[in-house]
């Protein structure tokens, strides 16, 4: 008999464990984690442009970007002026400017659009797996969705991996519905072809994917597959939304291509072929690494999927993770050679969220989480386990690669669930393999939450809307001219022309961005902006302890931090 939400929750107090307690204490950090977001985070590059074009669309009914004309030409000017967007896909800023029709346009409302999507990922990735599997995996795979520390990293920084993680998510489900109901295939197309208006990256994945899938059908079915109407329907579904958008594209810049920018490094990676094969091979290994942060924990069960991958349950998810994670290396690499970003950074976290749900499933699919829990059976099965040569030394082996990942590799969130890794092997039954995981990602999203990252651009760019004109030229006088970020000013400069300069005297600037503390003769200054970090409270934790040892144990002598600002001066008069 079916309980009702009220009975549910009735029953959950009464007969939960320790394991249940923690699931749902992730799902509470991770719905407030995510909320905290919006005062702990600033927007990053991707998230100032999708806000940028979200308003015009809202004013304009048109995705006008502000292009940069001479963009990466060191020591020559940068011209900010408008036009039709030839860089990102249209669905995320659609979705952020019924925001601003409510709310009105700010960098709060952006935030808020971008946490309700995380939260609406959570929402979908528990029915999706309920119905699939059931309601109590439905539980435990949205309460380690919520804690996986990258959700809150690209939900800070306003990136729209929540949403195209929302219909990978759907798309994936609705393909392994379909095997028993093939009507449900037509959604997957559905779902495939709006994640390709989110993010045209992952629709090289479904492109492949339906491909392979076909190739697939076509060894069990031969040509019959050709017959199936709802298969066909979800093709041309699917390709009717791929080329609309192409068509668009043709139609304003001649060209399909939905990345002026992604253009741009593909062939400068093509040009460079040797460094793009190597950091392919880094990137994957990268990725890898990521998902190995939950497939650390479940090694015997993923590996007995991978022995029923004939069956298109199985391999549908292993494809999904991994094509996922092919995809992600090519594009990190291709970015990671221009732009030179730290390994770990933004464009890791945001592919491999969208295979954390397909890894999970596979994962639950076959694992019975029946029993319970109890802190005294896992300290006892870890003391015996320590009592064996074999396990002892490997568990030894995997504490080495936890601090390895998160001292070497810098890595700090993937080195603690590491930690708690180590811990899982020395267990016996899933159910408590599950709570020394659940344990690990509470750890390592609590350290992600705490984090704050404040840098002087928003500001800035709050400050300078209203004063900037058509026309005016901001002059940037800085120690390390490299360390601005143009896109924050974007909101600033919106439906203007705007040019962007080294400081020299003979300038006739409106407006200087400076990173010394000096007096400009003929300017005012508007603002002192202060640069604000925070690592997190393990994070702190650990350095902390870094220092003392340094300090009083090895009688290093440390240098003090400075804090570091950013000044705006606009000319008198």
């Amino acid at each position: 008999m079916r309980l009702s939400i009220r009975a549910q929750i009735a029953d959950f107090f009464r007969t939960a464990d320790l394991t249940e307690w923690l699931l749902l204490i992730c799902l509470l950090v991770g719905v407030l984690g995510r909320i905290l977001t919006i005062w702990t985070w600033d927007l990053g590059w991707d998230g100032s442009t999708y806000a940028y074009m979200a308003e015009n669309f809202r004013m304009n009914g048109e995705f006008v970007d502000t292009l940069i004309i001479n963009f990466g030409e060191a020591g020559t000017p940068y011209i900010f002026t408008d036009g039709y967007s030839h860089h990102y896909p249209p669905l995320y800023p659609m979705y952020l400017s019924v925001f601003y029709a409510i709310f009105g346009f700010s960098v709060t409302t952006t935030k808020v659009a971008s946490v309700v999507s995380s939260l609406v990922l959570l929402i979908v990735v528990y029915f999706t797996t309920k119905s699939l599997y059931g309601r109590k995996k439905a539980f435990i795979v949205t309460s380690i969705s919520s804690v996986f520390f990258s959700y809150f990293f690209i939900t800070g920084y306003g990136f729209p991996e929540n949403m195209v993680s929302i219909f990978f998510v759907l798309t994936i489900w609705a393909i392994l519905r379909s095997l028993e109901q093939g009507e449900y295939i037509i959604l997957a197309g559905l779902f495939a072809g709006l994640g390709y208006l989110t993010k045209s990256s992952v629709g090289y994945f479904f492109i492949v994917a339906g491909f392979s899938g076909l190739a697939w059908r076509f060894y069990y079915m031969r040509w019959l597959v050709f017959r199936d109407k709802y298969y066909l329907t979800a093709i041309v579904v699917f390709l009717s939304i791929v080329v609309a958008w192409a068509v668009r594209n043709i139609a304003r810049f001649g060209s399909w291509e939905t990345s002026t920018y992604v253009s741009f490094v593909t062939s400068n990676a093509i040009s460079n072929p040797g460094a793009f094969v190597t950091e392919f091979f880094i990137q994957f290994g990268i990725y890898l690494l990521v998902l190995f942060t939950v497939a650390i924990y479940w090694l015997p069960q993923l590996r007995r999927t991978i022995s029923k991958v004939k069956d298109e349950h199985y391999s549908g998810l292993w494809l999904a993770v991994g094509l996922t994670a092919v995809i992600g290396a090519i594009f990190g690499a291709m970015f990671q050679i221009w732009e030179n970003q730290p390994r770990f950074g933004p464009i890791v976290a945001r592919y491999s969220v969208i295979a954390m749900t397909p890894l999970l499933w596979l994962v639950v699919k076959d694992t019975d989480f029946t029993g319970r829990s109890r802190i005294v059976e896992i300290l006892r099965n870890a003391k015996s386990c320590l009592m064996k040569r074999r396990r002892l030394l490997i568990f030894l082996l995997l504490i080495l690669f936890s601090i390895g990942v998160y001292s070497v590799l810098d890595f700090r969130e993937g080195g603690m669930v590491f930690l708690f890794g180590a811990f899982a092997f020395l267990q016996k039954t899933p159910r408590q393999i599950l709570t020394v995981m659940v344990c690990g990602f509470l750890v390592a999203s609590l350290s992600a939450v705490t984090q704050v990252k404040h840098n002087p651009y928003v500001p800035i760019g709050e400050d300078l809307t209203g004063l900037v004109s058509d026309g005016d030229v901001i002059a940037l006088d800085f120690v390390n001219e490299t360390s601005f970020i143009f896109y924050d000013l974007f909101p600033a400069t919106r439906g203007m022309t705007v040019e962007i300069v080294a400081w020299n005297a003979s300038i006739n600037a409106s407006f200087i961005i400076s990173d010394r503390n000096l007096a400009y003769q003929g300017y005012d200054l508007l603002g002192q902006y202060k640069w604000e970090g925070y690592i997190g409270v393990a994070n702190a934790l650990y350095y902390s302890l870094n220092e003392f040892v340094r300090e009083t144990v090895l009688s290093q002598q440390l240098e003090s931090g400075e804090v570091e600002y950013l000044y705006l001066f606009q000319k008198q008069g």
